[in-house]
C-alpha cells in the first residue's frame, strides 16, 4: 500500500526515515540536522530507472510540488525518539513497544512491512514485546535493517560517549528485532553516526577510530564485515568494490555496510553520498538513508537542500524532539 505523497514520474516521495546527523557545530544543531538529512534521502526509489528519477528530487532549483510524506521508518523513529524522552533516556521495552504499537494503530497506512504487526499482535495479547519479537521466523528473529534505520536518537541520546550510544542502539533494536544481526546492524550504524557527529567536517571519516571494545557485535557475520570495511577503509575504490560485493537486500549484513562503504568512498556532500547510494539499486531508499546519515552527521546542515528540507512533512517535529533529546538531563 502506497503511502499518500506527491506523484512524481514514477515514484511516490515518500522519506521514510529522518535520523541524519550533522557534523560538528552546536549540540542541538548537530542533533537536529541529522534527522533532517535523513529524512531528506527516504523516497521510495523502486523503479529501474531510480537513478534519473529522483535527481529533480535533489536539486533544489526544481523541486516537485507538495509534501514528503514520512513513511514506517520514519514513524518508528519519531517514536523512539519520543519513548526515549519520557524514559529520560533509557530504553524501556515495554514502553517503547506500546509507542511503536500505538504509532501503527494511528497511521497503519505508512508501508509498514509485516514484521512490525507480527510482533504487536501476541504483545496487545500480554506477551512482552522482547517475547513477541522473538518469534518471528520460526524463532530466529527478524535480521533486518529495520532497527538500523531508526536508531539515530540513540546517537543522539549517548552522545559524545559511543559508550552509551550503542547499547540504546543495540536495547531499542530488541523489542523488533531479536536476531543478533537485526541487533548488530542498528549498533554498528550508531557506531558510524556517532563518529561522524565527532569527527570535524574539515577531517575525514576514519572508522579505525571506533575501539573494538565500543563495537559489540553478536553476530559472526556482523563482526565479519565489519572487518572487511576495515580492510577496506584506507581505500576509495576498495570501498567501492567491497560496496558492490556485500549487496544490496534488506538484510542487516547486507545494506548496513554497504551503506557504511558508500558513506565512507564518497567522503563529500549528502547529496552527493545519496546519488552513490541509489546507483548501488537493490533496497535503494533504506541504503541511501543510512549512508546520507553519516554524511549528514559527518558535513551539517549546510549541505542539505533548504528547498527539500523545507517540505518535510514532520520537519517541525523532528526539530523539537531533536531540541529536547539533546537536553535531556544527564545525557552527558
Amino acid at each position: 500500500m502506497s503511502a499518500p505523497g506527491t506523484a512524481f514520474g514514477p515514484l511516490t516521495l515518500c522519506p521514510r526515515k529522518v535520523e541524519l546527523w550533522v557534523g560538528p557545530i552546536g549540540r542541538q544543531q548537530r542533533v537536529a540536522r541529522c534527522w533532517e538529512s535523513r529524512s531528506v534521502t527516504r523516497w521510495a526509489l523502486r523503479s529501474k530507472d531510480a537513478t534519473a528519477s529522483i535527481q529533480p528530487l535533489l536539486t533544489s532549483s526544481s523541486p516537485p510540488t507538495g509534501s514528503c510524506v514520512g513513511g514506517d521508518d520514519t514513524h518508528m523513529m519519531l517514536a523512539l525518539a519520543e519513548s526515549l524522552l519520557a524514559c529520560d533516556g533509557v530504553v524501556q521495552a515495554q514502553h517503547l513497544g506500546y509507542t511503536f504499537a500505538a504509532a501503527y494503530r494511528e497511521q497503519p497506512w505508512r508501508g509498514y512491512g509485516a514484521g512490525p504487526p507480527r510482533v504487536f499482535a501476541p504483545a496487545s495479547r500480554g506477551v512482552s514485546y522482547v517475547d513477541a519479537a522473538g518469534t518471528l521466523f520460526d524463532g530466529a528473529g527478524s535480521l533486518g535493517n529495520g532497527a538500523a534505520m531508526r536508531c539515530a536518537p540513540a546517537a543522539v541520546v549517548g552522545f559524545p560517549d559511543p559508550g552509551l550510544s550503542m547499547p540504546i542502539a543495540a536495547d531499542q533494536a530488541v523489542v523488533t528485532h531479536a536476531h543478533p544481526e537485526g541487533r548488530d546492524g542498528a549498533v554498528m550504524l550508531a557506531a558510524v553516526v556517532h563518529l561522524g557527529l565527532a569527527t570535524p567536517t574539515t577531517e575525514p571519516l576514519d572508522i579505525t577510530r571506533i575501539k573494538p571494545g565500543e563495537l559489540q557485535l553478536q553476530s559472526p557475520a556482523m563482526r565479519a564485515v565489519w572487518g572487511e570495511l576495515l580492510d577496506a577503509a584506507t581505500s576509495t575504490s576498495k570501498l567501492t568494490e567491497l560496496a558492490q560485493q556485500l549487496g544490496t537486500s534488506p538484510a542487516a549484513s547486507h545494506s548496513v555496510p554497504t551503506a557504511i562503504a558508500v558513506a565512507l568512498a564518497v567522503d563529500g556532500d549528502v547529496i552527493s553520498t545519496i546519488r552513490a547510494a541509489i546507483v548501488l539499486g537493490g533496497d535503494t531508499d533504506t541504503i541511501a538513508a543510512m549512508a546520507g546519515s553519516v554524511a549528514g552527521a559527518h558535513h551539517g546542515i549546510a549541505e542539505l537542500p533548504a528547498d527539500l528540507m523545507a517540505r518535510l512533512e514532520a520537519g517541525d517535529r523532528i526539530a523539537q524532539l531533536a531540541d529536547r533529546l539533546a537536553e535531556l538531563p544527564g545525557r552527558r
